[in-house]
C-alpha cells in the first residue's frame, strides 16, 4: 500500500512512522517544499527509529489514499494547495480535532470517498523528535456515501496500523465517535489551555463544579442531536481520559504556550453552533470560547 500523508505535525508524523514500520510506502508532505526528518521516541518497538521523507508532490497521485493530518483551521488551505495532485476518486482521510471543518458541500465530497480518522494516541513534536506520549485507539469511518463503498481500503489501513500496535478499527457510526471525542475535547482542551496545566490537574476538586456545569450544557445539545449518552456517562469518559493522560498537555495547551492559533473554533465553536441551531444556551462554553480566543495568536 502507498499512502500520502499531508501534515508533518505530531499526529501526521506518528502515522507516518508507524505505517512505514508496517511496510507501507509512506510519502510525508509539508506546505513548504523539501524533505522531512522524524525521530521516534516512545513505547512502540518500530523497525526504524529515524526516517527522512523526501518526495515530489506529483507522487501524491500514485498513492492508494491520502491522509490529511492538519489542524482544523488549516484544512481548507491545505486541500486547496494539494488537491490538484489528487487522482480521480482517490480516498481522502481527514484526521483533526473538532468537527465541521470540511463542509459537506465541498467539491471533494462529490468526487472522492471521504473518511474520518480519530485517535486518542498522545504525541508531541519537538524539533523533529516525535514523542509518543500515550497509547490509545484509532477509529476510522466513512463520512460520505462514496466512502461507504470503499470499506476494503479502510480495513487495510487499520490492519497496517495494527501491525504497529496502534489499536485501529473501522466504525460505520463514525459521527458518534467524533461527537464523543468532541465532548472530551470541549472540556479538557480549553480548561487546560486557559490554566496552562496538564490534563491530570482536572481531577482536582476545584475543577469538578465547572466540569459538571460544562457537561450539563453540552448534554443538552447531544440530546437534541439524538445521541444516547447521559451526563454521568460523559463525565466518566472525560475522567477516564484525564486519568490516562494525566501527565500530558493538551494540543490546545501547547498551541497557546507556543503562541499558535488553536482549534477552539472546530471544538467549542462547533458545539456553540449546534447549540444555537437547537436553541440551547451554553453560557459557560461561550465564556471559555472567548477566554481562549482572547489568548491565542491568529
Amino acid at each position: 500500500m502507498k499512502i500520502a500523508i499531508i501534515g508533518p505535525g505530531a499526529i501526521g508524523s506518528l502515522f507516518a512512522l508507524t505505517l512505514d514500520a508496517s511496510g507501507v510506502q509512506v510519502a510525508l508532505f509539508q506546505r513548504q517544499l523539501g524533505s522531512v526528518t522524524r525521530n521516534y521516541v516512545g513505547p512502540l518497538n518500530l523497525a526504524k527509529q529515524s526516517i527522512t521523507f523526501a518526495h515530489k508532490r506529483t507522487d501524491i497521485a500514485k498513492a492508494d489514499l491520502v491522509l490529511c493530518c492538519v489542524k482544523a483551521w488549516q484544512l481548507s488551505d491545505a486541500l486547496a494547495q494539494f488537491s490538484p495532485y489528487f487522482h480521480a476518486k482517490q480516498p481522502i482521510i481527514l484526521s483533526h480535532n473538532g468537527m465541521g471543518a470540511l463542509s459537506e458541500t465541498h467539491p471533494l465530497f462529490t468526487h472522492h470517498p471521504i473518511f474520518a480518522l480519530t485517535t486518542t494516541h498522545g504525541a508531541m513534536l519537538d524539533a523533529g523528535e516525535l514523542k509518543h506520549t500515550g497509547l490509545g485507539q484509532c477509529i476510522l469511518g466513512p463520512l460520505n456515501p462514496l466512502a461507504v463503498t470503499q470499506q476494503r481500503i479502510a480495513q487495510s489501513l487499520c490492519e497496517y496500523l495494527n501491525h504497529a500496535n496502534m489499536d485501529a478499527h473501522v466504525d460505520l457510526e463514525i459521527e458518534q465517535r467524533l461527537w464523543q471525542k468532541l465532548l472530551i475535547n470541549c472540556i479538557i482542551n480549553p480548561l487546560t489551555a486557559r490554566d496552562q496545566c496538564p490534563n491530570g490537574a482536572l481531577a482536582n476538586p476545584q475543577y469538578q463544579d465547572e466540569i459538571a456545569t460544562l457537561i450539563k450544557e453540552a448534554w443538552q445539545v447531544t440530546q437534541r442531536e439524538g445521541l444516547p449518552w447521559t451526563p454521568q456517562a460523559i463525565d466518566a469518559q472525560i475522567m477516564a481520559v484525564v486519568k490516562a493522560t494525566a501527565a500530558n498537555f493538551s494540543s490546545m495547551n501547547r498551541d497557546l504556550a507556543n503562541q499558535r492559533r488553536t482549534e477552539i473554533d472546530a471544538i467549542t465553536g462547533f458545539l456553540l453552533q449546534r447549540g444555537a441551531l437547537h436553541g440551547v444556551s451554553l453560557p459557560h462554553h461561550q465564556q471559555l470560547y472567548h477566554q481562549i480566543q482572547s489568548k491565542e495568536c491568529r
